[in-house]
């Protein structure tokens, strides 16, 4: 099989870091980016070389897909499953984690375990691998792939068990270059100050509970009705309950839909998986069993029916949908969980590290101001950034709620899209495209706003100019920069104003954090 650019180059620099010593490496890369693939190719040059390899993976579907991606570099891997009380000598080994791990104090078992020179680990940001990874020796190779190298709270830290990290692509080169779909980003906003939080995360039961109270699942059956009728979905729900409810309700109104957990019987879950996968116009409703190790390209639509503060979490879910076929270029995400406030559009760049991330108590309810769509605490009785004065609670979630198209085209700094074009559209659609929205978000240097004023609007009043005076100096002199003006802005290349010299240097102005909802 031959391996795409990117992944050719994520196997070399992970070569190169094994030659430097760094032989604990984790191997980062997005969801659909074709992990399996890379660490099956490293298999097969290790095993060519003469080497034994063990692949370890936390879930049974995991185990089965890994199996087939190495087979299909003509390796016959071999499965070790929790009934076997001996093993078959091979080159190339399977295996779930807990198996290996319930077994390690076996000499049998761990003395194959030592054979090994290169282990994997399939989804290694899971602390499940925390307790072999001890009883491997220095001279073993460790690859651990993931596609979010997250740990937070009383997790151990990465950088405990690896050396570094190697990242192979971002998401959104992957969509530039035709790999994954192009995502369609629809959300509304959810009151979940009623849901407590149990070690950094929403209270599963208070988060059914509260969705259930509040009918949101008329909501999920009206807009998708709406926005993506007879499309095949996958829907992530909060608890087993709550998914179950969602999926009474659409089949009440006729919709094709079925439910599967982890407490189903391998035989039912595989009957129920097959359903979907042959089925063009199926919905299937899960609960924590979907998020990893599932591989559906025909998925056109992903439903949160749910909120989370994990970021690796909304990442998995939403990837879920990310594949590409001959005829599905871009998918569609239902967002009924303020998750696209709470971490950005899927497809933003980030930055990754073995270090731990802060621990959150979970993610303070947020509004949106309807004058400059500025995101603000539910408390605040006043727009901080525009003075807008709210009135009345937070808006909740209602049956009938309408989910509004967040226009990622326009945040997505590598597409252009002309002020000129912006003004049109604002002109005959006020609400779709608010004059706050692009200047906060959109227009990056002075003159740009100058620009989009003078094209809406009579005055053309540039609203962030007393607190940029305020904020922005000379990178040089530090002098406030209404005391160094010069008469070119290098943003833009306009002369026709005067600008500060701060704008050389690439200092944008302020930016409101209410750029998504639109």
């Amino acid at each position: 099989m031959k391996l795409r650019p990117y992944q050719n180059i994520a196997v070399k620099a992970i070569k190169m870091h094994w030659n430097e010593k760094h032989k604990r490496l984790i191997l980062c890369s997005p969801t659909g980016s074709g992990k399996t693939v890379m660490f099956s190719h490293m298999a097969r040059q290790s095993i060519d070389k003469g080497n034994k390899v063990m692949i370890l993976t936390d879930r049974q579907e995991l185990m089965n897909q890994t199996h087939y991606a190495l087979q299909q570099f003509e390796l016959n891997p071999v499965k070790i499953t929790a009934g076997d009380k001996k093993y078959q000598d091979a080159n190339c080994y399977v295996a779930m984690i807990e198996t290996m791990k319930n077994r390690i104090y076996t000499p049998l078992w761990s003395d194959l375990l030592k054979q090994m020179k290169l282990v994997i680990f399939d989804e290694a940001h899971k602390t499940a691998f925390d307790k072999i990874l001890p009883h491997l020796h220095k001279e073993q190779y460790v690859i651990g792939a993931t596609a979010t190298p997250i740990r937070v709270g009383k997790q151990t830290s990465l950088s405990k068990y690896y050396t570094q990290i190697v990242e192979s692509v971002s998401i959104q080169k992957l969509i530039d270059d035709g790999y994954l779909a192009e995502p369609n980003y629809y959300t509304v906003p959810v009151d979940l100050s009623g849901v407590s939080m149990y070690k950094g995360e929403y209270d599963a039961a208070q988060m059914g509970k509260a969705y259930s109270d509040r009918k949101v699942y008329g909501g999920v059956i009206s807009n998708y009705l709406k926005v993506c009728p007879g499309k095949k979905a996958l829907v992530f729900s909060s608890n087993i309950e709550s998914s179950i409810e969602l999926c009474s309700k659409m089949k009440e109104v006729g919709l094709p839909v079925m439910h599967v957990d982890s407490e189903m019987r391998n035989e039912e879950r595989r009957l129920i998986l097959s359903w979907y996968k042959n089925t063009p116009d199926a919905i299937l409703c899960n609960v924590g069993i979907l998020t990893t190790g599932f591989d559906d390209p025909d998925t056109e639509v992903v439903i949160l029916y749910r909120a989370t503060t994990s970021l690796a979490l909304y990442l998995q879910m939403v990837g879920r949908g990310s594949r590409v076929t001959g005829t599905k270029k871009n998918f569609t995400i239902l967002d009924f969980g303020n998750n696209m406030e709470t971490h950005g559009p899927w497809h933003e760049d980030r930055l990754w590290s073995l270090e731990k991330r802060p621990a959150k108590g979970g993610v303070a309810p947020h509004k949106k101001c309807p004058n400059c769509e500025y995101l603000c605490h539910n408390s605040f009785k006043e727009c901080p950034s525009c003075g807008f004065k709210f009135q009345g609670p937070a808006q909740e979630i209602m049956p009938d709620v309408i989910l509004k198209q967040v226009r990622t085209d326009i945040l997505n700094k590598k597409k252009d899209v002309p002020l000129e074009d912006l003004a049109r559209m604002h002109k005959q659609n006020p609400e779709g495209m608010k004059k706050g929205f692009v200047l906060h978000s959109v227009c990056e240097c002075y003159c740009e706003g100058e620009k989009w004023l003078s094209l809406i609007s009579k005055t053309g009043k540039w609203k962030w100019e007393a607190k940029m005076k305020a904020q922005l100096k000379h990178p040089e002199t530090g002098e406030p920069y209404y005391k160094c003006f010069q008469n070119r802005c290098k943003n833009c290349q306009n002369s026709d104003f005067n600008h500060s010299a701060s704008f050389t240097t690439g200092i944008t102005t302020p930016k409101s954090g209410a750029g998504y909802l639109q």
